[in-house]
C-alpha cells in the first residue's frame, strides 16, 4: 500500500492533465503547511534534463537541502544530484555547479537535451529552492513543439 506522501506525489489526473508551458510548484495542501517537502511540475519549457526527466514529471523537492553537491558526491548522472532553482525567468529543474570561488552557478543540461547551459551569480540572479528526492515520469509519449508543428502527435 501506498503511504500518504507517495499518493501526494502522483496526483490525481496526473497521468491525463495538461502539461503547463512553464515548471510551477504546485500549492501546498492545507494539512501539510509544515512540510519541508514541495512538489513541481516540470514545464514543457524546462528542458535541461530531456530525455531523463520529461516534460510533465513531478519532482518531489526538499527545501532545506540548498547545498550544491560537489562531483566527489556522486559517481554517475543518476546519482547526480537535480535542483529545482528560481531565476529572473521563473523556475527551473537541472543539475548545477558552482565555479570554484562560489559566486557563479550553472545549470548543467543532459547531453543529449539539445538545451544549452545556463550560467547567473550564485544568489543574485538565482535562488536554490530546494533539491529533488523524487521524481514521477508520466509513461504517455510527450508531444514537444516540432511534432505538434508537423502534425506527428501521439494518441
Amino acid at each position: 500500500m501506498l503511504d500518504q506522501e507517495e499518493r501526494d506525489l502522483l496526483p490525481d489526473g496526473f497521468s491525463s492533465g495538461p502539461i503547463p508551458e512553464d515548471t510551477v510548484l504546485l500549492p501546498l495542501q492545507a494539512d501539510r503547511v509544515s512540510t519541508p517537502f514541495r512538489r513541481a511540475v516540470i514545464g514543457r519549457r524546462d528542458r535541461a534534463l530531456f530525455p531523463m526527466i520529461r516534460p510533465g514529471s513531478v519532482l518531489k523537492v526538499d527545501v532545506r537541502k540548498k547545498a550544491i553537491a560537489s562531483p566527489k558526491e556522486w559517481t554517475n548522472e543518476f546519482d547526480r544530484p537535480i535542483y529545482l532553482l528560481q531565476n529572473r525567468k521563473g523556475l527551473v529543474s537541472g543539475w548545477c555547479e558552482l565555479d570554484k570561488d562560489g559566486q557563479w552557478l550553472t545549470l548543467i543540461t543532459h547531453n543529449l537535451s539539445r538545451v544549452i547551459s545556463e550560467r547567473w551569480r550564485y544568489k543574485q540572479d538565482v535562488e536554490v529552492v530546494g533539491r529533488a528526492v523524487a521524481v514521477a515520469h508520466r509513461l504517455t509519449p510527450f508531444e514537444n513543439e516540432s511534432s505538434k508543428r508537423a502534425g506527428l502527435t501521439h494518441q
